[in-house]
């Protein structure tokens, strides 16, 4: 579901693992050392309840303080198998 919104065209992408809380701890300037100048990413995130959800963007994290677009943005639930579009 998520590979088919993020890779409309059919081409091979290739996916890499860049920062995961439970191995690079989960402080937040580990996250933006790791993060902040990765351009598309998934963000996979799982609760103590069990629920899986998350979000994807083309756009650096980079802390600019500026709002960035981003046509390709989402939102999405893997418990309800949805993707929700950004408005």
């Amino acid at each position: 579901m998520l590979l088919n919104k993020i890779n409309k065209h059919g081409k091979q992408i290739q996916m890499n693992l860049i920062y995961k809380a439970t191995i690079d701890t989960d402080r937040a300037e580990i996250l933006h050392q790791k993060c902040d100048r990765a351009q598309r990413t998934l963000v996979v995130i799982g609760t103590i309840n069990d629920r899986r959800f998350g979000g994807y963007t083309t756009q650096s994290w980079a802390g600019d303080g500026i709002d960035k677009d981003d046509e390709e943005a989402f939102v999405f639930s893997l418990d309800k198998l949805q993707i929700y579009n950004i408005i």
